[in-house]
């Protein structure tokens, strides 16, 4: 028997070597006390119309549909043989377990990087006027704060910003008629002019004084002026022909719509400046992981050279289904301190999608004829029986199986071709 089964494992590479392997030795297979012992159980045959599959017949026949010879089907087979403990090693035979764990699966999506569009800043004017000056910077540089933009006029700003200059100029008049310490108060209102507040967000604090200078302070900040340049117009109360424009934030150039000399509107956005501290990663999935990415699960995102990976956050936005392709878009949020990522560069998403419990065996397992999909389960009396499964679905090197096997069941998983070719050969 052993000399049998080793004649067989090197005889696959052709079947008349292993047809005529088993011819020659069938006999002598079946008197062998250690042979190989089959148990054929084959369900009553059937004969089916390959054109209609609904009639059938239990002996030969035609078809009374369309006239075609019935085909014989077998709805069932089981085959069980057993081997010794010599046989299994001489055919390398390994076995796992049939489990229902969950499974973790492990998949790369392309993704693309996109602003923060909570993080955008858009810079615009209430007023109309025309482009004096305007930045160098082109879209895609890095922005600092504070850094100039643009220089612009407006026939609004000297009429606002000599109503600044009267109102300095009226305190000292008020401040020149109160006693030394009413004009050292009045003093540090003029330095500090630009902190002034309303009534309401300086908790009930305010004095009077100030609100002479609240209104054209407010009217020049409305104007696009930063707090820089109002206060330098309080200390030298010379009055400038444009309004300069400074980035609010550090960030990146996203837009720019303006150029020298060009006369605007009111309204008109002259840059869009993100502050890419945080990203946006935009991929798409399937249907089927959705459920396993809620807002909060952590996600891998790798640069597309893969220099550089971080941790990214399934944002709670909702998916954006795509029935046609049966896919889902996500949004991940990913802190992006050393600023690797930037607006639309393309990243790799990788995904650890944990599914719920189902059972599965090794992929090396299953053996898919095309007509047919099965393993040999290897029994505690030391048997191995085939057993038709229904597959679910492949997941991570393992398969989820639908139905035709139970939990702690143990599969063949090397050396399964051999049996098989063995069973078949004692079926004929």
């Amino acid at each position: 028997m052993t000399n049998k089964l080793f004649a067989t494992a090197f005889g696959a590479a052709g079947l008349a070597v292993a047809c005529f392997v088993a011819g020659a030795n069938s006999q002598s297979l079946q008197a062998s006390p250690t042979g190989v012992r089959p148990s054929n159980q084959d369900s009553s045959a059937n004969y089916v119309c390959p054109m209609h599959p609904a009639i059938s017949s239990k002996s030969p026949a035609d078809c009374s549909a369309c006239g075609m010879k019935l085909e014989l089907k077998v709805t069932k087979v089981t085959q069980t043989i057993r081997l010794s403990d010599e046989e299994e090693r001489l055919v390398g035979i390994r076995t796992d377990d049939v489990n229902s764990a969950s499974q973790v699966s492990v998949r790369v999506v392309p993704g693309r990087v996109s602003a923060d569009e909570t993080r955008i800043r858009s810079i615009t004017v209430p007023v109309a006027g025309w482009i004096e000056n305007v930045t160098d910077a082109s879209v895609g540089q890095s922005i600092k704060k504070g850094q100039l933009l643009a220089k612009f006029y407006t026939a609004e700003l000297l009429s606002r910003e000599r109503a600044l200059v009267f109102a300095l100029e009226t305190m000292d008049k008020m401040a020149s008629s109160n006693n030394e310490a009413d004009k050292k108060v009045n003093q540090q209102n003029m330095s500090f002019a630009t902190e002034v507040r309303s009534p309401d967000g300086n908790s009930g604090n305010f004095d009077a004084k100030q609100g002479i200078v609240q209104g054209p302070i407010e009217n020049l900040r409305n104007l696009g002026m930063s707090d820089e340049q109002i206060i330098h117009l309080a200390e030298t109360r010379a009055v400038t022909r444009t309004v300069d424009i400074s980035s609010p934030i550090g960030g990146y150039l996203l837009t720019r719509s303006i150029s020298k000399g060009q006369r605007f509107m009111e309204g008109t956005e002259f840059f869009q400046i993100a502050d890419l501290s945080t990203v946006w990663v935009n991929a798409e999935v399937l249907d089927s992981d959705t459920e396993a990415l809620q807002p909060g699960t952590n996600v891998r995102v790798r640069t597309a050279d893969g220099n550089h990976q971080a941790t990214a956050v399934v944002s709670n936005a909702l998916p954006v289904a795509d029935p046609s392709t049966r896919t889902s878009k996500i949004r991940l949020i990913v802190s992006n301190a050393n600023r690797v990522f930037t607006p639309g560069a393309a990243v790799d998403v990788i995904l650890s999608v944990a599914h719920q419990p189902a059972l599965s065996i090794p992929a090396d397992a299953l053996i898919d004829t095309g007509k047919a999909t099965y393993v040999f389960v290897h029994g505690a009396d030391g048997s191995y029986t085939r057993r038709d499964v229904v597959v679910e679905r492949h997941r991570a090197g393992r398969i989820v199986i639908k139905s035709g096997l139970r939990s702690g069941e143990r599969v063949v998983t090397a050396g399964n071709f051999l049996i098989d070719s063995e069973s078949r050969l004692r079926r004929h």
